[in-house]
């Protein structure tokens, strides 16, 4: 799919997950990806980090991205549902500052009076320069027990400039795997 990609003129890939470093060839993916000349990034958790991947994240053409989600861990690893996700995800961001390794870090608004606005200047004190905050979606896994998916809660950029492939190889104008706008077979 990658190399698919890059014929078509793409100039670079995201490896999603859930948590994409728990798929087994993700390094191999994105070393792939960097031979092709294409930049890769790769959107984790931040919480399984293992020593030795540092210096494939380090390496030119490679970017990550993380969510966060408050400047309490106890906020954050209940909304993770992972105990010790806070303190993970946060020196594994201080990693990746120290290293230079281009990072994006996402907040999403998930509970009423989560303290998004009182992580951001942590994240600045940390040296997080790109930090974008947005509300949860009812989308997806996110959305109410049988309510369906409602088009209001998309953003409006399906598609732009993304091309969106399943493990079928099957391609979709959506950049959300649970929704699918229009699909063809690759």
């Amino acid at each position: 799919m990658i190399s698919d990609a890059a014929a078509l003129g793409a100039r670079e890939v995201q490896l999603i997950g859930g948590e994409p470093t728990t798929h087994p060839a993700w390094a191999e993916l994105v070393r792939h990806a960097l031979s092709l000349g294409l930049q890769a990034e790769v959107y984790s958790n931040l919480f399984h980090i293992k020593p030795d991947w540092w210096c494939l994240l380090a390496c030119e053409g490679v970017r990550l991205a993380t969510s966060y989600y408050s400047d309490r861990a106890e906020e954050h690893d209940a909304i993770t549902a992972r105990r010790g996700s806070y303190e993970c995800t946060r020196a594994n961001i201080a990693e990746a500052v120290r290293r230079g390794i281009p990072l994006r870090v996402g907040m999403v608004s998930v509970l009423p009076g989560q303290r998004v606005s009182e992580a951001c200047p942590e994240l600045k004190a940390l040296g997080v320069t790109a930090i974008r905050t947005d509300r949860m979606r009812r989308l997806g896994r996110a959305s109410l027990p049988g309510a369906g998916a409602d088009t209001a809660e998309l953003c409006g950029r399906c598609g732009y400039g993304a091309m969106p492939r399943g493990r079928s190889r099957e391609t979709s104008t959506a950049s959300c795997p649970w929704w699918r706008c229009t699909t063809s077979p690759a």
